[in-house]
């Protein structure tokens, strides 16, 4: 069973878990955590280490923007990610990070799909494979505390090992300050641009941009 784990800023993570984080304030309804196959448990297939993302690794304007005395980061923003299996899976779920924020990280929605004939850091998906992603027993949002982990609901997906698989996020509100999870050093293309596009076959828009890491 495969497990998405994705910080937000830039960073996205797969993983196959075993153990499921749950924050009061994450959520109060009642969570499914195990799969649903036969004995079945959740492995990493994937991570990358989160990191504090550096001032110069901040996402340029229009995704960082000064809102009344604080800095807004991917506000109204759109970010695509590709992200390496190792294991293959019926199932996963996807894990977000906030681990160094020092806010609430309030993600809107969350899809995911297979990319575009099947590569790396593109902005293109399969449009047959896009499934809506939720958390907290079927919920379509969720914030996120500083320093805290959110985990997916359990999400019928099926990936061939060693294949990639396109995460997308949108934060309506983006998230207030500078400090946010991400990893410099993924040496993959990732993509963002305004509005919500989680469902849009390519992303598209005259601020579409893209950057060498998550």
């Amino acid at each position: 069973m495969a497990f998405l784990h994705r910080s937000t800023s830039v960073l996205a993570i797969l993983c196959l878990y075993v153990l499921t984080f749950c924050d009061a304030r994450i959520s109060k309804r009642r969570v499914v955590t195990t799969p649903s196959i036969p004995d079945g448990h959740w492995v990493d297939t994937w991570t990358a280490m989160p990191q504090l993302t550096e001032y110069t690794n901040l996402p340029p304007p229009p995704y960082r923007k000064t809102k009344n005395t604080s800095t807004v980061i991917f506000y109204n923003s759109t970010i695509r990610q590709t992200l390496h299996t190792s294991t293959g899976a019926s199932q996963i779920r996807i894990r977000i990070s906030n681990a160094f924020g020092l806010t609430d990280l309030p993600i809107t929605a969350v899809t995911i799909a297979l990319p575009y004939n099947g590569s790396a850091g593109v902005s293109a998906i399969q449009p047959s494979t896009l499934q809506t992603v939720t958390f907290s027993g079927g919920e379509a949002s969720i914030v996120i505390p500083d320093g805290a982990l959110a985990v997916s609901d359990p999400l019928d997906f099926p990936v061939e090992p060693q294949s990639m698989v396109t995460v997308t996020m949108y934060l309506a509100t983006g998230q207030e300050g500078t400090y946010i999870t991400s990893h410099p050093g993924s040496r993959d293309t990732s993509w963002m641009t305004l509005g919500n596009q989680v469902g849009a076959i390519n992303l598209t828009g005259p601020s579409l941009n893209s950057t060498a890491h998550w």
